[in-house]
């Protein structure tokens, strides 16, 4: 079935976002953010939202973890994990929400070149990659 996180926001079950292999198909946190989006919104649910998806695998999950003094976000003095992708275009309403579903859904459209789309990854705020 599908996680009912109102139900578990409700009930003040702390939920994150994360990968496993073992349980779940995917790899990557764009492709478990899309799929979180997209499995609710097949059932009508529409408080899955992209930017709820990304709060619940970066700072929710820093602070479950009682690291979100040092990271989860990025911010001066965090140490900053995050990847470098290609700029979105501007659109008339430009919100958070629509940045990130123009990623997502630009990331399914090139899955076999979605290594491409990464210029940079940066780790503990130093660069370890770049195009």
């Amino acid at each position: 079935g599908l996680f009912d996180f109102q139900c578990a926001d409700r009930q003040g079950v702390r939920w994150l976002l994360a990968t496993d292999i073992g349980a779940g198909p995917f790899l990557s946190m764009i492709d478990v953010m899309r799929s979180f989006v997209q499995q609710n919104r097949r059932r009508k649910r529409y408080a899955a939202t992209y930017v709820r998806a990304l709060s619940r695998s970066s700072i929710q999950s820093a602070r479950f973890l009682g690291i979100a003094d040092r990271c989860g976000r990025l911010a001066r003095g965090k140490e900053a994990n995050f990847l470098v992708m290609p700029s979105v275009p501007k659109q008339k309403s430009e919100t958070a929400e629509s940045i990130l579903q123009h990623l997502f859904e630009t990331q399914v459209k090139h899955r076999e070149q979605c290594m491409t789309l990464v210029k940079e990854t940066w780790y503990q705020g130093r660069r370890v990659f770049s195009r």
